[in-house]
């Protein structure tokens, strides 16, 4: 027996909790890539307490609702920079979560991170494709989790992102990734043939397009409720086009879903088991949803952190003169601007260039005073500048995977130029020359990146040679305030042709 059947039989060996019920609808509430964001966002949408009235109110109608989560829970706002994801899971377990799976920012802190937040979660976190070299973990999770209503049974598997290249690599040691595709299709297959599972719900954090392949590709997933990407799946909206609804492998319909980003949607699939139907949509988490429900416990829980957060958003730090977004121009040369020039502190020779990602910014800027915390929202990861030697032919290809991503963040004097349909870059230059392929160029850039994270494996073939002890929002205070008069460059250093 080979490896992979090994796991999947060690798998079906999981001694099954069956919960029975009775009624003739399944609700599944879900929510993905809530990213701490505990309190209503600058639009005035999402919050916990909401989303608590929310979930209150289907489970008033409701008798069997199960409350789902796929993954990305924490990062993103200062109450994971404070209290690394204390708060979320206290907040998550007063929403009453069932089922949780992981996402890439689980592991943001590093495996005992992992640890140290499941030890505050009540849900039962499910991982299919992960295997665990902890026992901690191990003993922590399980490979799916099956649910009896009636005569009927609803099993759930959860399928994670390959973390390489994706995550820092010291911060997943240990985990094992399987194939989320080939598991998935394999575990959905022995769970209807062996375990006589009905309907089979796929919880994964692989992005949207990868959850319509994983429907194409399956035979025996009903349902996919999906994360990562932050995308908003609305079966009732006329003008969207994507689709929610995706034929498998045998020309049945599988439903896709998913609800956004920072709670600002609660996704809502229904499985109907006597008119043998499932529908979904998504519930927008706003005003309407205010001083409903019983939300006692919340606002006993939340003002403790609240404190905290409140005080470094009070601290001032600079004024700016205009809205700056963070898929925008301004900001992401903001960022790389202040990379290049805090670079400058640590290396006495010239600087060629700096890069950086635009995952890295977090949120937007908005005119006014900018606080510490407003800094900490927009670039919350434990992220330090690094400066390093690397050939001109490694910069090249780097600039290939930035430019699969769209374009990413550049200093003052790069001019990059993609090849849309090929995803790569036609042309880089610096200060008006090309970077020379067999030239040694000195780069400053966020040890995320050098380390290969998101992708960027050529820049692992650098050579580090100076690095910073602060994290980057530190920088971007240190900066800010040595610039309150700061001139914002708000030209594309990058562009699509």
């Amino acid at each position: 027996m080979n490896k992979i059947k090994r796991i999947f039989v060690s798998l079906l060996a999981f001694a099954t909790i069956v919960v029975a019920y009775s009624e003739s609808k399944l609700v599944i509430l879900h929510t993905n890539d809530t990213h701490s964001q505990i309190e209503p966002n600058d639009k005035n949408l999402g919050g916990v307490i909401r989303r608590k009235a929310l979930i209150d109110s289907v489970k008033s109608e409701h008798s069997q609702v199960l409350v789902v989560d796929a993954g990305d829970a924490v990062q993103g706002t200062t109450y994971f920079n404070l209290y690394k994801g204390e708060a979320e899971q206290r907040v998550m377990n007063e929403l009453g979560y069932d089922l949780r799976i992981v996402g890439n920012h689980e592991f943001d802190n590093g495996i005992d991170g992992v640890k140290l937040m499941l030890r505050e979660a009540n849900a039962t976190f499910i991982s299919t494709n992960y295997l665990f070299e902890d026992s901690m973990l191990r003993a922590r999770f399980v490979p799916y989790k099956i649910y009896t209503y009636g005569e009927k049974t609803v099993g759930f598997i959860a399928l994670n992102i390959n973390p390489q290249g994706l995550i820092s690599d010291n911060n997943y040691d240990g985990v094992i990734y399987q194939d989320a595709f080939l598991t998935a299709n394999n575990v959905a297959k022995q769970l209807k043939e062996q375990k006589k599972v009905d309907i089979i719900v796929a919880i994964t954090h692989l992005g949207y397009s990868d959850d319509i392949r994983l429907a194409e590709m399956s035979s025996d997933i009903d349902v996919i409720i999906g994360g990562h990407s932050h995308t908003l799946v609305d079966a009732n909206d006329i003008n969207s086009t994507l689709p929610y609804k995706v034929n498998n492998i045998n020309g049945q319909p599988v439903i896709v879903a998913q609800a956004d980003k920072a709670g600002r949607y609660v996704g809502e699939v229904i499985v109907d088991f006597e008119a043998n139907e499932i529908s979904s949509k998504v519930i927008k988490v706003d005003s309407r949803l205010d001083n409903r429900g019983d939300v006692e416990a919340l606002n006993e829980i939340i003002p403790p952190y609240k404190h905290g957060v409140d005080l470094l958003m009070s601290k001032p730090v600079v004024s700016i003169a205009m809205d700056m977004k963070r898929d925008e121009a301004p900001l992401q040369n903001l960022v790389c601007d202040m990379i290049y020039t805090q670079a400058k502190k640590l290396y006495e020779g010239k600087i060629d260039l700096a890069i950086s990602n635009k995952g890295g910014i977090r949120c937007d800027l908005t005119k006014g005073v900018v606080s510490v915390g407003n800094i900490m929202s927009v670039l919350p990861f434990n992220n330090r500048i690094v400066i390093m030697e690397i050939n001109g032919s490694d910069l090249l290809s780097a600039f290939d995977v930035m430019a699969r991503r769209g374009g990413d963040c550049v200093s003052a004097g790069v001019e990059a130029i993609i090849d849309y349909k090929a995803k790569k870059c036609v042309s880089v230059k610096i200060n008006g020359k090309e970077i020379n392929p067999e030239q040694t160029y000195i780069l400053a850039t966020v040890d995320y990146l050098a380390n290969g994270g998101d992708y960027m494996t050529p820049l692992t073939n650098g050579l580090k040679i100076a690095a910073s002890g602060n994290v980057l929002y530190e920088e971007m205070i240190d900066f800010m305030k040595s610039h309150d008069k700061m001139c914002i460059s708000e030209e594309s250093r990058m562009t699509i042709k």
